[in-house]
């Protein structure tokens, strides 16, 4: 996996090496792919495994990390779209994927369907969403264009 940055620093990341094995049973001859099934399975919970290791790995150098300390909340996700970059295709905000740990996954959901409806979040949403607009507005317009 290779990553480019945005101020043009570039790192190749190591091959790793990943195993699983199959037993195939005389029984299951007729039908191998339960066994073939769980090989692939754990071979791609290691290549995902993999993958995560080299984002931290990636995010640690970064500046706009955002640390939840564990607890994550509304405040998390505002702070971490105050740190970033948001790019608008055809008006609509181009937002990022947001990682959480397994550990986080059913709090940031509940958070995120609690805060769908509230009045207040929305609006403060929005305006951050103005303001990020108009932030990629003005280095649209100051972007030279090459022939």
């Amino acid at each position: 996996m290779s990553v480019l940055r945005e101020d043009g620093t570039y790192d190749e990341s190591k091959l790793s090496k990943m195993e699983a094995t199959s037993i195939i049973q005389k029984e299951q001859l007729a039908n191998p792919n339960v066994a073939i099934g769980e090989t692939i399975e754990a071979l791609s919970e290691q290549m995902a495994n993999q993958q995560v290791k080299i984002i931290i790995g990636e995010l640690e150098k970064t500046p706009n990390q955002v640390d939840s300390r564990g607890k994550f909340t509304i405040e998390t996700v505002f702070e971490a779209l105050e740190k970033i970059r948001i790019d608008f295709v055809d008006g609509q905000a181009s937002m990022p994927q947001l990682v959480v740990s397994p550990q986080l996954f059913a709090s940031a959901r509940d958070i995120f369907i609690v805060s769908e409806n509230d009045p207040e979040i929305k609006k403060r949403f929005d305006e951050l969403m103005e303001r990020k607009r108009r932030e990629w507005l003005d280095r649209e317009s100051s972007r030279k264009l090459v022939d």
